[in-house]
């Protein structure tokens, strides 16, 4: 009796071990798990994160692409790249951009709303990156600020893609490296990871014939080539033709869209104010009152340097008549057909 009583107690213990076992067992697993779910959801776009856009790292030194920097030396260091895939957005945001601009007189406010509304109008021809580095990596010389953080010399940086379809970030990439996350030159991005810029490639390939049918039109068109900052300006991407117009002095100039009708026909479409107008009320257009969709002038390609302007003017659908019926081709309202010639043309 008393060896029976034994053999049970010794398959109680025996079974108290190993469920305790399988218990500590799910709880790493569980523990695991959680952390791994915490990696992959994390998102860089969250509003306790928000910050501004901004193509200037320090006072002497530019990137070539847009970037949005969060620093906070107790949870993490991390910039966000908005890195063109196209040669034409390339072009503006290293040639075109700080073109008429004092870097010593940014406003940082309104150059983030501008930088905002061109990555948004062209949103899917950027790959996005996040080079974050953990706040355990930080070292300072004094304080917490851009300029006085460096990282430890054992850092760890995570490389992330933007998955704009599946609106998630991944993890693409961990490496032990000394560089901070400003990078300012998308080199870095297209020579490491080469295939998030191929699809682009074959894209822009396969658009060739629809852009060559536009080439006519593509250009700059005034009727003085001598006079800068004038003209109306027409390019393509895609396929898809837009470009500014200057309005009439003091210029004020607009982004507009070029919509092709046939082969030597095309309807101008209003889309935004292109930039700060000068410091005058008359210069400032309410977007929200002007019309996307009604046409405001024409085109009418004569020959490979010579096109027709018909004016029509701006379309305010808040008091329901044209605006700006004066343009920068003439001072005359009646005068509305005007023979413009080619100054320059956009490869």
């Amino acid at each position: 009796m008393e060896i029976q009583l034994n053999k049970f107690f010794l398959i109680i213990l025996v079974l108290f071990s190993s469920c305790k076992g399988d218990a500590q067992e799910n709880y790493t697993v569980s523990k695991k798990t959680h952390q791994t779910a915490t990696t992959a959801t994390i998102n860089f776009f969250d509003k306790k994160y928000t910050t501004k856009y901004t193509m200037i790292v320090d006072e002497s030194t530019l990137a070539d692409h847009p970037t949005k920097t969060f620093l906070d030396c107790t949870n993490s260091y991390f910039t966000i790249h908005y890195i063109p895939k196209i040669q034409e957005l390339e072009n503006y945001w290293v040639n075109q951009y700080f073109k008429n601009k004092d870097i010593d007189k940014i406003n940082f406010d309104a150059e983030s709303k501008g930088i905002e509304k061109k990555i948004n109008e062209n949103s899917k021809d950027y790959v996005i990156f996040c080079y974050y580095v953990s706040s355990k990596f930080l070292k300072s010389n004094a304080g917490c600020s851009s300029e006085s953080v460096y990282l430890d010399d054992k850092a760890n940086a995570e490389i992330y893609y933007y998955n704009t379809q599946k609106n998630k970030w991944k993890l693409i990439k961990q490496e032990s490296s000394p560089v901070l996350p400003r990078i300012i030159e998308s080199k870095y991005f297209k020579t490491n990871f080469p295939s998030y810029f191929v699809q682009n490639k074959k894209q822009e390939e396969s658009s060739v014939d629809i852009q060559s049918d536009n080439k006519n039109i593509i250009g700059l068109w005034q009727l003085d080539c001598s006079i800068s900052n004038s003209g109306l300006d027409i390019s393509s991407n895609k396929g898809k033709l837009s470009g500014t117009l200057a309005l009439s002095p003091p210029a004020v100039f607009v982004d507009i869209i070029v919509e092709r009708n046939d082969g030597k026909s095309y309807d101008i479409k209003y889309l935004s104010q292109d930039m700060s107008p000068p410091l005058a009320s008359e210069n400032i257009i309410e977007d929200k009152n002007i019309s996307k969709s009604e046409k405001i002038g024409e085109l009418f390609v004569k020959s490979n340097n010579e096109i027709e302007l018909i004016w029509y003017g701006l379309y305010n659908i808040n008091i329901k008549k044209r605006t700006h019926l004066v343009n920068q081709f003439s001072n005359n309202k009646s005068n509305n057909h005007i023979i413009l010639k080619k100054c320059s043309e956009k490869e």
